[in-house]
């Protein structure tokens, strides 16, 4: 399913077992955020937003899908990319 992103309002999750000297960083262009899911896949993408209860996300060769939200391992993928720095923020798709 190709969807187009763009941002409007967004929550930053962040897990307690993150704990540094210093608040990770949103990811810049090009970064991967990883997007772990329940069955046990982890994907690398460059951008990913919220939009009709589902997970939409596009990788860096400008594939893009989504994932039912339930399927996605949130503590999973909070703790992957607080290890590397990165913070996961939701944002929701507008039109």
């Amino acid at each position: 399913m190709h969807r187009h992103s763009a941002t409007a309002s967004s929550t930053t999750l962040a897990g307690s077992s993150a704990v540094n000297s210093k608040l990770p960083a949103e990811p810049g262009p090009g970064q991967l955020t990883l997007i772990a899911l329940k069955e046990g896949t982890t994907y690398g993408v460059t951008d990913y937003w919220i939009e009709n209860s589902q997970l939409s996300y596009t990788f860096g060769n400008g594939a893009q899908g989504t994932f039912d939200f339930g399927d996605v391992d949130w503590w999973k993928t909070i703790q992957l990319n607080a290890e590397r720095g990165t913070v996961i923020t939701l944002r929701a798709h507008t039109r």
